[in-house]
């Protein structure tokens, strides 16, 4: 059987590959736009494995680090790298084309990319799957595979009446109060540098007060140079109070998903509802436009209880670990000197202590 294994780095082929072979499933964390922005950001490079045979396809995007741009190993001999996918929801992208062989070119598949990761000496591989398309039952007997918290989704095929029906009263009753103090909502799809800076203002706050860890505090650059890349592939969705924009949504749009990436709002204003009349009305949007899922997040149980409020269904989270060379992964993580509580993170040697970072 005849097979191919190449890797991506071209962003022309990339697009290309998944217009073509994955067209309904290109959410924007597949893309190569999203990826060089965080491999510019966090001092990585980006590159995706394409592998076909007569039964499967699989594309799978990922970042490569750098282990010793971390100073406590910047001495250490030889090549040293790590594999993840960016902060999100990514994984393997797998089209099936013979099911019944499937299970084999998977396998051929994994045993291909392991020989590529022992060459590049890969040292750990970390992946975030992706709920909506559940791409993790692929790979469950080759990474070890770990269900997290949920995250809650809209089915946007359906009409806003039935999507309005999915609400909790308590979420339909803060959209009439919204709606009857005047809060309206405005999509911007030209992100403007005074728009960049409103969103700050409210979101930074917001991170205060919810107390959130350093990683997560972006600044006006990181968020500028996202708006460059993604383009029409990132909006925001803002909550006005007459002139003043009470909270705030930046969110993805790409093939068939609408995506909360980033959201405030302002505290002084909580009694106005302004979180439930945006996400309302983005629901309406995606339907109108011709979007099939709204992935709302996750987050801690607090965030995720609001979130199902309005959602259709919760789907389970998964991410995946592997290391490929355990002799250097216990020689980085003892020269961490880490505690038995920090050792749980993965890769334990990327612990925030040591390297704080979002990826």
């Amino acid at each position: 059987m005849k097979t191919t294994f190449d890797i991506i780095t071209n962003t022309s082929r990339w697009r290309r590959i998944l217009e073509t072979t994955f067209s309904a499933m290109q959410d924007i964390y597949f893309g190569p736009e999203l990826l060089e922005i965080y491999a510019k950001q966090y001092n990585a490079r980006s590159e995706a494995v394409f592998y076909e045979d007569d039964s499967v396809t699989v594309f799978y995007p990922y970042l490569v680090r750098d282990i010793k741009k971390i100073p406590l190993f910047s001495k250490l001999p030889g090549d040293l790298f790590d594999i993840t996918t960016p902060y999100g929801y990514g994984g393997p992208l797998v089209a099936v084309k013979q099911p019944e062989q499937l299970t084999g070119s998977i396998d051929a598949f994994r045993s291909q990319f392991e020989q590529y990761a022992e060459q590049q000496h890969f040292v750990t591989e970390f992946v975030r799957f992706n709920p909506i398309i559940e791409n993790h039952r692929y790979f469950e007997t080759m990474l070890e595979v770990i269900q997290l918290s949920p995250v809650a989704i809209a089915d946007l095929t359906l009409p806003p009446e039935a999507l309005f029906a999915h609400f909790n009263t308590d979420k339909q009753r803060g959209i009439r109060k919204a709606e009857q103090a005047g809060v309206r909502v405005e999509f911007a799809h030209t992100i403007t540098v005074p728009l960049i800076q409103e969103f700050l203002q409210i979101y930074l706050e917001t991170m205060d007060k919810n107390t959130a860890e350093e990683k997560y505090y972006f600044n006006e650059t990181q968020i500028r140079e996202l708006c460059i890349a993604l383009g029409l592939k990132l909006f925001l969705a803002r909550a006005l109070l007459g002139d003043v924009c009470i909270a705030s949504y930046l969110v993805f749009q790409s093939g068939g998903y609408l995506t909360n990436y980033l959201s405030g709002n302002l505290r002084a204003y909580h009694q106005f509802y302004s979180k439930n009349k945006i996400i309302w009305e983005l629901e309406k949007y995606g339907h109108t436009q011709g979007y099939r899922f709204y992935n709302l997040g996750g987050g801690r149980p607090t965030q995720l209880s609001f979130k199902a409020g309005f959602s259709t269904e919760l789907k389970s989270f998964y991410i995946g670990k592997k290391v490929y060379k355990k002799d250097v992964y216990d020689t980085l993580v003892n020269m961490a000197a880490l505690n038995d509580d920090e050792k749980k993170f993965f890769p334990a040697y990327r612990h925030t202590r040591i390297y704080p970072e979002l990826i």
